[in-house]
C-alpha cells in the first residue's frame, strides 16, 4: 500500500449490547498497510436508562419513528463529538462513524447502521465516513466482520483475536489473509437477563457464578442450528430474537420452574447462557495466542470458563484497547476510505471483490 501523511481519526462505535457511545482518537501515516499508529485519547459515553430503551427498541418502531430516532441519535453523537473535541484541544481531521445497527439481514441484501454521516459532518464541521457495511452486502458479501482488515494490519503479532460484545466474534490469521465469523451472542443475552435483577450487566461474572447449571438448556442452546454451520457467517439481533431468546424464554416460562424466586432463576440462566458462551468459543480457539477484547473480557467467569475449553493462549491487552479496539479499527477503515484505499477483506466477507468501503461526507 502507499504511504501516507498523518490524519487524526476520530472512531466511533456503538455496540448491540447498548451500553454507550465509544470515542477513540487515533493517528495514522506511513504505509497504509503497516501504518505507523497511536491511540491519542477515547471516552465512553455510558447510555442512560431512555437512551438504552430507545436503542433496543429501533428494531420494532415504525419507519418515520425509526427516521426520527436517526435524527435525534445522530444529533446527540455530534454533541458528544463536539464536546470530546473541545476537551482533547488536538485537531480531528477525520470521523469514522460505524453508527448503530439496527437490523442485519445479509442473506436479504439488508443492513442498516443507523446514523447520518451528513448531519454529524455538517454539525461537527469535520468530514465523516460512514455507512461501512452496506457497499460489501450490495457486492454479495456479508456486510461483516469488518473489524479483521484492522486486526491484521494493526496487530501482526497474534494468530488469532476474540472480541466479545454484543456477539462474540473471532478472526484467525492465515499468513497475510484472514478468516473470520461470529461465533454467538454474548452481552446482549448476558445483560438481557441481569437486567432480571436491575443491573445493567453482570459485573465480573459473580451472578453467573453463584448460579447453578440447567443442563437441558444448556443442550438446547447448543443445538442451534448455526453451530453446526462450518460456514458462518454474521449474526443480527432478529436472529437472537428469533433462535436465542424462545429457547431460554421456554425455560424461565415452564411450569416445573414456579417454586424458584426471580433471582435464583436469574443467576441459572446467566450461568447456563455463560457456559454455552464459552464452550462455542472455546471450541473454536485450539492454538496459538489470542488476543481477547471488548466488554466480555472484563467478565472473569465468563473468561475462565473460555479459557477452560479452549486449547489457545488467551491474552487481554491493556484496558484501553480491550474496551476500544473497535473503534480504533473503524478509525482506520476511515482512514483508508478517504484514501481511496480498499478497507474490506473478501475472504472475510464474501463479497465479489474488495471495496473502499463507507459514504464520504467532505467539509471541504
Amino acid at each position: 500500500m502507499n504511504t501516507l501523511p498523518e490524519l487524526h481519526v476520530l472512531g466511533l462505535m456503538s455496540g448491540t449490547s447498548c451500553d454507550g457511545l465509544d470515542l477513540a482518537l487515533c493517528s495514522f501515516s506511513g504505509n497504509a498497510g503497516k501504518p505507523d499508529f497511536k491511540l491519542i485519547s477515547a471516552k465512553t459515553i455510558v447510555y442512560n436508562a431512555r437512551w438504552e430503551k430507545r436503542l433496543q427498541s429501533a428494531l420494532h418502531v415504525s419507519a418515520l419513528e425509526l427516521a426520527k430516532l436517526e435524527n435525534e441519535w445522530t444529533r446527540f453523537v455530534a454533541e458528544q463529538v463536539s464536546t470530546f473535541v473541545k476537551e482533547q484541544a488536538v485537531r480531528v481531521d477525520l470521523i469514522g462513524f460505524h453508527g448503530h445497527t439496527v437490523f442485519h439481514q445479509p442473506e436479504h441484501g439488508l443492513t442498516f447502521q443507523m446514523g447520518s454521516g451528513a448531519t454529524l459532518s455538517v454539525l461537527t464541521n469535520i468530514s465523516v465516513v460512514c455507512d461501512f457495511r452496506r457497499p460489501d452486502v450490495a457486492a454479495g458479501g456479508q456486510g461483516a466482520p469488518l473489524v479483521p482488515m484492522g486486526e491484521l494490519h494493526l496487530f501482526p503479532s497474534f494468530d488469532a483475536f476474540l472480541n466479545i460484545g454484543g456477539f462474540a466474534n473471532m478472526s484467525i490469521r492465515k499468513g497475510t489473509t484472514m478468516k473470520a465469523f461470529d461465533i454467538c451472542p454474548a452481552n446482549i443475552v448476558l445483560n438481557r437477563y441481569a437486567r432480571m435483577l436491575n443491573r445493567h450487566y453482570d459485573y465480573g461474572g459473580q451472578l453467573a457464578k453463584s448460579g447453578s447449571l440447567i443442563l437441558e438448556l444448556l443442550r438446547e442452546l447448543n443445538k442451534t442450528e448455526y453451530y453446526h454451520n462450518s460456514n458462518k457467517g454474521s449474526l443480527g439481533l432478529e436472529w437472537v430474537e428469533k433462535e436465542i431468546i424462545p429457547v431460554i424464554e421456554n425455560w424461565l416460562n415452564s411450569n416445573t420452574r414456579k417454586d424458584l424466586s426471580i433471582e435464583e432463576k436469574a443467576c441459572q440462566i446467566l450461568n447456563t447462557v455463560t457456559e454455552h458462551i464459552a464452550e462455542q468459543i472455546g471450541s473454536l480457539l485450539q492454538s496459538g495466542q489470542t488476543m481477547v477484547t471488548g466488554g466480555g473480557a472484563l467478565n472473569t467467569y465468563l473468561m475462565e470458563r473460555v479459557q477452560f475449553y479452549s486449547k489457545s493462549k488467551l491474552v487481554l491487552p491493556d484496558k484501553q484497547l480491550i474496551d476500544f479496539k473497535e473503534a480504533i479499527i473503524f478509525a482506520y477503515l476511515a482512514y483508508l476510505r478517504f484514501y481511496q484505499l480498499p478497507n474490506t477483506l473478501t475472504e472475510v466477507t464474501r463479497a465479489n471483490r474488495e471495496l473502499s468501503a463507507g459514504a464520504l461526507y467532505s467539509t471541504l
